[in-house]
Order: structure tokens, then C-alpha cells, then sequence
């Protein structure tokens, strides 16, 4: 039995269907391999923005997921995820940190390049509202 591309099983393969999956198969295995150095990378970009946040008054809580965070102050609590990656792609981020943030929090991606400073992208809405909810 070979999937299709309407998803029905049938008889034979569906070439383009079987190749189709392979090439997802590819991608999802290379995604998810990383070199020692990479995880280095992002392990130190996590302690730096968790240094950043308790320089400015915050408690962070590490996350047993690499990569992510919570930064607790000011009634806001932020879910972090932090990416420190040369080629930005922030929708992809976005998509990720919208799915794991737990409803009550402000979902934030901090980023950053070689050289470069830290940069922060969260919905903007949610950012105004937990700028004037710190203020009152």
C-alpha cells in the first residue's frame, strides 16, 4: 500500500507522493541534526539573554527545550525563545514561539547574528498591552 497524493492508498506507489515524503523526511532529519558547535552557540545566546532580562529586573527560568525561556517581572511573563542564527527567519520563529507559548504569556523571539546586537520580536499588541499593564 503507497500513499497518494489525495491521500487514498492504493496498489501502487505514487512516485511523486513517495518522493514527495522523502524529501520532507530529508529536510526534518537535517532540521533537527546539529553540530556540537550549534548547540554551543545557542546554549551561550540563551545565557546572554537571560543576563539581559535579569539586568533589568526580571527572573528567567530556563526551559528543559533548548533555546527557550521564561522571564517572569513586572505582572508580564515572557515565553522566550532565543535564536542566534546568521540567517534570520523570523516567520518560521514566529510560528514556533506563537505554538509553544502557554496562553498567559507574552511570546517574545530574541535573535541575533554574529557581531550584532540582540533584537526582539513579539506581536506588537501584546508588547503595548505589557508595557501599560508594568506602568500602572
Amino acid at each position: 500500500m503507497w500513499p497518494t497524493p489525495t491521500g487514498v492508498v492504493s496498489g501502487q506507489p505514487d512516485c511523486a507522493a513517495v518522493q514527495g515524503l522523502c524529501r520532507v523526511a530529508r529536510a526534518e532529519r537535517a532540521a533537527s541534526a546539529m553540530t556540537a558547535t550549534e548547540r554551543r552557540k545557542g546554549l551561550t545566546g540563551e545565557a546572554e539573554v537571560a543576563a539581559l532580562y535579569r539586568l533589568h529586573g526580571f527572573e528567567w527560568r530556563g526551559l528543559e527545550a533548548e533555546g527557550d525561556g521564561l522571564a517572569l517581572g513586572f505582572g508580564v511573563t515572557h515565553h522566550v525563545e532565543v535564536k542566534r542564527q546568521e540567517i534570520a527567519r523570523p516567520w518560521a520563529w514566529q510560528a514556533q514561539v506563537i505554538m509553544e507559548a502557554p496562553a498567559d504569556t507574552l511570546p517574545v523571539v530574541c535573535f541575533r547574528r554574529s557581531r550584532s546586537p540582540w533584537w526582539a520580536m513579539s506581536p506588537l499588541d501584546e508588547l503595548l498591552a505589557a508595557i501599560a499593564q508594568a506602568k500602572a
